[in-house]
């Protein structure tokens, strides 16, 4: 075969030629040889065949007559380059060009072997055998739409027709099977849901402290705290009165506070906490100077006088206690005196609340005028803060509405960033035809779409939502979603193909690369979520499965959505068309192949970033620090704070916000917590192991309750006195106390009537209904020797400032129980039915998740981490 040498080549013996000639003829002898090599298979490939890396890089599936012998004459893998070129002359500078016939793959070629391919080899040595196969699927469309649009929209208004959002702090945070879940329904059902608080935290502006001469003796001189000024305590008190004066129409009735406050006395007089209740709330009895010897009592003194344990009812007839309505006092002083440091005034409004919510209505709106009042109210001396019953549920609402709008936002920005990144700019000129503005568009209504459409099909199935779910879940499959499609399109635009490969097949090809590495991210990522549907807490369990359907429903509306959307825009702007305006395009259209041109970002990992990051003494630093974090985080891991902070919760702007912060600092009482008697109980003949009086068991309920008092450090217990029912029932029906009776003492058949109906009363201060009438559950049918189904005994937690003190509160405080539990069941005898005591408080629904925090964590990690190998 002839070769000539030219100069423009790398030095090789001057007989070489790099350019072959060849007959217009060999073209067509081209082609058969092309097509007589297409089945034939590559040993040790997996059912690859030769052409496929004769063709180099166009493979088999886009390899021509014309590719085939331009990639067998690069160099590497021929040896020089060798340029084939087609002429119709026969000879050409004397030589004759190639023209040779190829053999056929049925026949056998002489001098090389005596037998003809293989069938597996040659299709056209293969018997004729016709096979019926089933029809190709064809694609579901409705109405000339892609299906999966129409269902994922349709499934999308399940949101309008069946969602039900959980709202209810209670129901977003505790199962209704967890045990504190179910000691609260029992306590709600048996006596009745705790109050509806109202509290407002009053603190002066001038904090100038007030002093004042003992009458007695001028010498003696007393120092109070800024809110002991006379004209503050007015201030407070106008404040209170206008808050007790609100009324609100409901229904066409109109509602006052009286209609629904806790009434302990039965006398339409609301149990407001306030220091302003020791003056009745009156300005006349607060500026009264009481005179006596010639010697003038004011206020202040009237004070005192009650500090130093001179009992005063307010107005509604019940004591004010200074520890539960005067607040940053100073603890490390002995009481009385340290109420005297007071600075700040703490007023608690308490309503009727009802287990079903419907009979709430009233209140509800009642509290929203309560705040509607407070925040407008100002007043140059007066710094408020405070909170209702439904405060924190209206902020998590707020929250979660304005969310909306970040949403929104988010979306936005990210189709503008898809639009601008995605885009491959060359000029100015060519701006609207080089962006991804269709395409980013089309790509964020896909993620929007598949959130709504996992929220639409779970409500259907009967699944309520948390409106947290419109806060994260959209930013999550954002995240993952406009991941998956910079990895389609860049992977598709930094292909390289012949430009004789039509758009479809460069997108099948590129899907055959990258679709199975995002099926199984996708599918991993996914089954973690929906394995995390196994926490039994309802706003993580309903998080997890929206984010796991979320996920997957974005990936098949991707691939069966995005893909045709990404063909479209293809087509369009290599047609030269612009976006939104498809139909205009400039005049000259653009070349099939594509540019090489990687972007910034691509060159610098390829050529910086990779490079530097593979370099020995980088890698064994990275590994060196990567283990050493490890193992600190490890050594520390114990002293990460388990609990949840309320302040969290609410808007960084929430006027909650400094009401929790006040909580935590003014406060000077902990939470009411009650230790619940559960079930039938001989309360005739075992009193002792209940109550704490004489003759009461050392293990009594109530010896263990005052015990636990007095190392309320450990325990969490107020050193405040129990409240026992059973001690205070014994001496009011005691017949040797003629003034609190019930039956004479002399006539047995004959009642007293100095009690009043249980009211207490200056005759009898033993009169148990206000104080204990809601918390002892009577069961009057008929043959029912034990017809005190339930009682409680409250006392108080300590003064609880973080995640750490309510977590523990709650675990001793079931340890107590337990105890109790445990000494009243010791005396059991055959007959005898088992008693069980529980401790119940309002938060412990909302911590008792984090008492197995640390066992939780450990099984869905586990849970997790098994999933992602498995995939």
């Amino acid at each position: 075969m002839p070769y000539k040498s030219t100069s423009h080549l790398l030095p090789i013996p001057s007989t070489v030629r790099p350019f072959q000639d060849m007959n217009a003829s060999q073209r067509d002898k081209r082609l058969d040889s092309q097509n007589n090599c297409t089945c034939v298979r590559s040993s040790g490939s997996f059912g690859s065949t030769v052409i496929k890396p004769l063709c180099g890089n166009y493979g088999a599936e886009h390899c021509s007559p014309d590719r085939w012998v331009e990639s067998i004459g690069t160099k590497n893998p021929s040896p020089f380059q060798i340029n084939f070129h087609i002429t119709t002359d026969e000879t050409i500078d004397g030589h004759k060009p190639m023209n040779q016939t190829p053999w056929s793959c049925k026949a056998a070629p002489i001098g090389y072997s005596n037998q003809p391919c293989s069938c597996a080899d040659c299709p056209a040595v293969c018997p004729f055998q016709k096979h019926s196969y089933p029809e190709p699927d064809i694609q579901w469309t409705v109405w000339g739409v892609n299906g999966m649009w129409i269902l994922a929209i349709g499934l999308s208004v399940g949101i309008v027709t069946s969602f039900v959002a959980m709202t209810d702090p209670v129901s977003l945070w505790s199962t209704p099977t967890s045990r504190a879940r179910n000691e609260k329904d029992f306590f709600d059902q048996n006596f009745s849901p705790f109050y509806r608080t109202q509290q407002i935290i009053v603190r002066p502006k001038n904090e100038t402290l007030v002093t004042h001469p003992d009458p007695k003796n001028e010498s003696i001189v007393y120092t109070f705290g800024p809110v002991f000024e006379k004209q503050f305590l007015l201030q407070v008190l106008d404040l209170q009165l206008k808050v007790m004066n609100i009324s609100v129409r409901v229904d066409g009735e109109e509602v006052v506070l009286s209609d629904l406050c806790f009434d302990p006395m039965k006398n339409k007089m609301c149990a407001v906490q306030t220091p302003l209740g020791w003056f009745q709330s009156n300005a006349f009895r607060l500026d009264y100077i009481y005179k006596k010897d010639k010697l003038e009592y004011n206020y202040l003194d009237h004070m005192l006088t009650y500090f130093d344990g001179i009992s005063c009812a307010g107005r509604f007839g019940g004591p004010m206690f200074p520890n539960v309505v005067l607040g940053d006092f100073d603890e490390s002083q002995p009481l009385p005196e340290a109420y005297l440091t007071s600075r700040s005034i703490v007023i608690t409004f308490l309503l009727n609340n009802n287990v079903d919510d419907s009979k709430n209505r009233k209140a509800i709106q009642w509290e929203q005028e309560f705040l509607n009042l407070l925040h407008g109210y100002s007043h140059p001396n007066l710094e408020i803060v405070y909170f209702s019953e439904r405060s924190l549920q209206d902020e998590l609402d707020r929250q979660s509405i304005s969310s909306l709008t970040t949403v929104a936002i988010s979306y936005s920005v990210m189709f503008v960033y898809i639009s601008i990144t995605l885009g491959r700019f060359t000029t100015f000129r060519r701006l609207f035809i080089d962006s991804k503005m269709v395409l980013g568009l089309s790509g964020v209504l896909i993620v929007l779409l598949s959130v709504t459409a996992s929220i639409g099909l779970l409500s259907i199935c009967g699944v309520k939502s948390t409106l947290i779910i419109a806060e994260v879940i959209p930013f999550l499959v954002l995240a993952v979603g406009v991941d998956n499609i910079f990895l389609l399109v860049q992977h598709f635009q930094r292909q390289s193909f012949g430009t004789e490969v039509s758009v479809e097949e460069r997108v099948a090809e590129v899907l055959e690369s990258v679709g199975p590495s995002i099926l199984q991210a996708v599918v991993s990522e996914s089954s973690c979520f929906l394995l995390g549907a196994l926490t039994p807490m309802p706003a993580v369990r309903v998080f997890a499965l929206n984010a796991g359907l979320a996920l997957l429903m974005a990936f098949v509306l991707q691939m069966i959505a995005f893909i045709p959307f990404l063909v479209f825009d293809t087509n369009r702007q290599l047609d030269n068309r612009y976006e939104v305006f498809c139909c205009v395009r400039q005049h000259k259209k653009q070349d099939m192949e594509s540019k090489d041109d990687k972007g910034f970002l691509y060159r610098f990992f390829q050529h910086i970033y990779a490079p530097f990051l593979m370099r020995d003494w980088i890698r064994v630093s990275v590994i060196s620090l990567f283990i050493g974090w490890f193992c600190a985080s490890v050594a520390v891991i114990s002293e990460l704070d388990v609990g949840l902070d309320q302040r969290l919760s609410v808007p960084s702007d929430s006027y909650v916000l400094p009401y929790f912060n006040a909580q935590m600092n003014s406060l000077r009482v902990g939470a009411p917590v009650y230790f619940v008697v559960k079930g039938p109980y001989d309360y005739d003949n075992k009193f002792y192991l209940i109550g704490g009086g004489a003759g009461c068991s050392s293990n009594s309920l109530s010896s263990l309750l005052t015990d636990a008092s007095k190392y309320s450090n450990q325990s969490y217990i107020a050193t405040t006195v129990p409240n026992s029912w059973i001690d205070d029932y014994n001496s009011w029906g005691n017949p040797s106390n003629d003034r609190c009776c019930r039956l004479h003492n002399k006539n047995v058949s004959a009642f007293c009537n100095s009690t009043d109906g249980d009211i207490p009363n200056y005759k009898c201060s033993k009169g148990g209904g206000p104080a204990y009438g809601p918390y002892v559950h009577l069961d009057y049918s008929q043959n029912n020797p034990h017809f005190i189904k339930a009682s409680s005994f409250n006392t108080y937690h300590t003064v609880l400032k973080n995640s750490h003190d309510f977590i523990s509160a709650l675990k001793n405080a079931r340890i107590l129980a337990d105890s109790m539990t445990e000494a009243i069941n010791r005396q059991n005898k055959e007959d005898d039915q088992y008693v069980e005591v529980y401790p119940y408080s309002i938060f412990y629904v909302f911590y008792e998740q984090y008492l197995t925090i640390w066992r939780d964590t450990v099984v869905n990690l586990v849970i997790a981490l098994s999933a992602i190998f498995v995939v």
